[in-house]
């Protein structure tokens, strides 16, 4: 899928799954909320403290 599909996709969708993989292999699936900044990236929030954010910041495939 190319960024401009997503994009436009996501201005009609706002609920979203993200997988990442944790330390031992296995996926973790959360739900989320996707934006599109001024740019035309995709983006979430989170709390620097979550798992996901630390799964992200270990191994960024997602």
């Amino acid at each position: 899928m190319e960024i401009a599909d997503v994009q436009k996709f996501l201005a009609g969708n706002h609920r979203g799954v993200l997988v990442v993989r944790k330390r031992d292999g296995w996926p973790q699936i959360t739900l989320v909320t996707p934006g599109i900044d001024a740019a035309g990236r995709v983006i979430i929030t989170s709390r620097g403290t979550t798992y996901k954010l630390k799964n992200i910041r270990r191994d960024p495939r997602v």
